[in-house]
């Protein structure tokens, strides 16, 4: 019986009823010998989502004390303790976590969190990467994992990686606003460190607009493939700004002619998501 209670408040928990969440654990904590810490750990689960810290901790607390190797409980103390931006300790919990399970992508997912918050940049691209090649796309952090990876990037100023990785966060959840914006602020970035690159604008020789043609083209094409319609025109309409139709030496008619029909398509695309979206 004391089984089936904590089954019943998981699902409860899981659909945000915490009263009743809490109810239930409550009886199965009855129902159960003193030393076994599932229900304390529960209890304190019920009260970290209901952002009531200090009971979260005393009953996790319960927890750890007779098994303090129980995962779950190491790894609910880890969340209390970056909630309340303790990176430190929420990191010790971690490490210990991984030590018991090595593979667990949740424990890599909230150690990147950790070092994200502290600036570990590098370190946080890391243990995302290893969350993304340990679970799959129905692991609820792996698209965030690709998220905050192009945040680390991002904060790097590395502008072709963050977009990579915001594009591959887009990929998984298309419907996503907060993906999609992170992606169009991304090739904003790399549009502008594309031109940034070859001087200003008065010293550029003809090979240099040309170099940043190529590579804006590129961008562009590769949007217009990823099905991110408005990202592709931000970027061809820069293109036709650099070149403009029947403009010698910059850019061909042939192909200025090319990219004003891939606008139109984008404005179609883009049109689509709106209505999806």
């Amino acid at each position: 019986m004391s089984k089936n209670w904590n089954k019943i408040g998981d699902e409860l928990l899981a659909e945000g009823r915490l009263e009743e969440a809490l109810m239930a654990f409550e009886k199965a904590r009855e129902e159960l010998p003193d030393d076994n810490p599932w229900p304390a750990c529960n209890i304190g689960r019920v009260h970290l989502q209901a952002e009531k810290y200090d009971l979260a901790k005393e009953w996790l607390a319960k927890a750890l004390h007779v098994d303090p190797d129980m995962h779950e409980a190491l790894y609910a103390m880890a969340v209390l303790y970056l909630k309340r931006d303790d990176t430190a300790s929420a990191k010790a919990y971690l490490w210990r976590a991984i030590k018991l399970e090595p593979s667990n992508p949740k424990c890599h997912f909230m150690l990147g969190d950790c070092l994200l918050a502290e600036g570990d940049y590098y370190g946080a691209i890391l243990e995302y990467q290893l969350v993304v090649r340990r679970s799959t796309k129905s692991f609820w952090g792996y698209p965030s994992a690709y998220c905050n990876m192009g945040s680390a990037y991002y904060r790097l100023a590395i502008w072709e990686d963050a977009l990579n990785a915001y594009l591959a966060a887009f990929r998984v959840q298309p419907a996503n606003e907060n993906f999609r914006e992170r992606v169009m602020d991304a090739v904003k970035r790399l549009v502008t460190e594309t031109e940034n690159s070859f001087g200003k604008p008065e010293n550029r020789v003809n090979h240099d607009k040309g170099a940043i043609i190529t590579r804006l083209r590129n961008l562009g094409e590769r949007l217009l493939h990823e099905d991110v319609g408005e990202a592709a025109e931000l970027v061809f309409s820069r293109l036709n700004e650099l070149a403009p139709e029947n403009t010698p030496g910059h850019l061909p008619l042939d192909n200025a002619q090319r990219y004003s029909g891939i606008k139109n398509i984008c404005r179609r695309l883009s049109r689509r998501v709106t209505t999806v979206l």
